[in-house]
């Protein structure tokens, strides 16, 4: 059985990777691909973030591909602690199934050896394999061996040996990679994808010189002119008129599946009406098109963008908010917390919303986190004082953290992407119904729809903490973990009762400002709070290992 958790102080805080744009660039000593057969193997150390963003060709030199940033560097002797801490660290586009929790969750050199695959294969074709639409997918995914169909055949063995998802099943050292790499012959005359192809062999090169070069690093971070090599298919200058047409129409399709936009597929079709992938952009404007669909109709799902949250569209209408002093009675509310709950009031949100289908995910908010530079350094996030995977929800964020993920998503999506209001939380919790629970007023089957507190309950929901979001049934509106799993930060300040608050769905504006409501109980909360009506509030900046949040996007 669980025990309770600290709710207010995490211990052992993590430092947070900085933004990759301004993080000091930590150089190795590079050597060149004919020499890398005489490097030692790596002196007890994983990176665990090798990603195109960590690799860099100085003056565009091949021969001197460099491995930077080793601020997430994990020594693997004795008791494998990690540098800044024992929880994820890593991109997840090319994290390892071992970094999401997967096979054991042990992660050592073979770790390292998966995300160089992810990275070689992306050299190669010039475009990410894309496994990471979502933290969820994300785990999915690397259960299996990606689909490598479209590598060059002279690279396909080298990374089916280096994805094996079962790391007992992959290739166990840099040595190995070497000598598969030994076998592999370059393509004998220029053509398409010649120059990614020394992009690959020049990263294997890059990665077996760390092995070298553990033991001398200094503490000159200088660029010194080195190019970012900050997505592989930028590496590759773009085919000049006349040279090369299927290159320019390759880059021309590739830049139209990356938008992902009406624009963007009609735009390639206009240039190449009779082109090689003319089925493929119709079948790209059908996927808009239902997606553009599903954004307006009610209990759809769509994300706009392939890292934003899963949202669900909500029906408009009405319900009564609240709880009737009965049902306080019944499930033993404390006499502090009875009168925040009334009186009741008929709600009606009349405005078009779209709710996350899940909580945020400790993958989404780690992206975030990632791509601003958003300062976490006092935080527990990463490292809540139990065991995560990326698609666990995010936790120990306060209320301003998760107001800057949303401030984050309206920018890169162009949409309005906000906390919901506790009218709005409530409505779409209860899901039309008028029970406490949105499966009726009973706890007889609260572990099938709710990770909650054990010890509380006559039932094992088998987590003794978060849960990966989604792991228990939806509500009506098929939002998932709507009660239980965390407490949810929204968008009103505490007031101790409903008396004058908006009935429009609106926001409480006024009141005691330095509180923000949380709703929806968590793994660490008693029976009673695991309900529709149930209120909380906590301090703005608290960060809780019980509390996270998710969104709501408006028209």
């Amino acid at each position: 059985p669980r025990r309770r958790h600290a709710k207010t102080q995490c211990q052992h805080p993590i430092p947070v990777q900085p933004n990759p744009r301004s993080v000091s660039r930590r150089r190795l000593p590079t050597i060149p691909p004919n020499s890398i057969r005489h490097v030692e193997e790596p002196q007890n150390i994983v990176h665990r973030d090798l990603s195109p963003d960590n690799v860099v060709l100085r003056s565009g030199d091949l021969d001197r591909a460099t491995i930077i940033d080793f601020g997430i560097a994990k020594k693997t002797d004795g008791i494998a602690t990690s540098l800044i801490g024992s929880s994820f660290a890593g991109k997840m586009e090319y994290a390892s199934p071992e970094q999401m929790g997967l096979f054991g969750n042990v992660v050592d050199q073979r770790s390292d050896i998966y995300s160089l695959g992810l990275v070689l294969a992306e050299a190669a074709l010039g475009r990410p394999l894309g496994m990471a639409p979502t933290p969820a997918q994300a785990i999915e995914q690397r259960k299996r061996l990606p689909d490598l169909s479209a590598v060059p055949d002279s690279l396909r063995a080298e990374l089916t040996a280096m994805l094996q998802p079962d790391p007992e099943r992959r290739l166990g050292s840099m040595r190995e990679v070497l000598a598969l790499d030994d076998g592999i012959v370059a393509p004998r005359r220029a053509r398409a994808g010649t120059r990614r192809w020394w992009i690959a062999a020049g990263i294997v090169a890059a990665v077996a010189a760390v092995g070298g070069a553990i033991g001398v690093l200094r503490p000159d971070w200088a660029s010194e002119g080195m190019d970012r090599i900050a997505g592989l298919a930028g590496s590759v200058p773009a085919p000049k008129p006349g040279r090369n047409a299927e290159d320019a129409e390759e880059a021309a399709w590739n830049r139209a599946k990356a938008a992902g936009t009406m624009p963007a597929v009609r735009e390639y079709l206009s240039r190449y009406p009779a082109g090689r992938y003319v089925a493929d952009a119709r079948a790209l404007t059908q996927d808009i098109e239902r997606r553009e669909a599903a954004q307006s109709t009610p209990g759809q799902s769509f994300r706009d963008c392939a890292d934003c949250p899963e949202m669900v569209r909500l029906p408009t209408g009405a319900f009564v908010m609240g709880s009737t002093p009965e049902e306080r009675q019944r499930e033993g509310v404390p006499a502090i917390w009875t009168e925040s709950e009334g009186p009741q009031r008929t709600v009606t949100i009349g405005h078009s919303i779209a709710i996350g289908k899940y909580e945020v995910s400790l993958g989404e908010f780690a992206m975030f986190v990632q791509t601003t530079g958003h300062s976490m350094s006092d935080s527990c996030w990463r490292n809540p004082g139990f065991e995560q995977t990326y698609g666990d929800p995010v936790v120990c964020v306060t209320w301003h953290d998760a107001k800057a993920y949303a401030g984050w998503l309206s920018r890169i999506t162009g949409k309005t992407y906000r906390l919901p209001t506790e009218a709005e939380w409530e409505y779409a919790a209860r899901a039309n119904t008028t029970t406490a629970r949105y499966w009726g007023d009973s706890l007889d089957q609260v572990c099938a729809y709710a990770n909650v507190l054990e010890t509380a309950v006559k039932c094992q929901d088998s987590y003794s903490y978060t849960a990966p979001v989604g792991q228990f049934r939806p509500n009506a509106f098929h939002l998932y973990d709507m009660l239980g799993n965390v407490s949810e930060w929204v968008e009103d300040c505490w007031t101790p009762r409903y008396d004058g608050a908006p009935t429009d769905g609106s926001a409480v504006s006024s009141g005691n400002c330095a509180l923000h409501a949380t709703r929806g109980g968590s793994w660490n909360a008693d029976p009673w709070r695991i309900r529709a009506a149930a209120r909380a509030s906590a301090a703005s900046g608290t960060r809780s290992g019980d509390v996270g949040f998710r969104l709501v996007r408006v028209d």
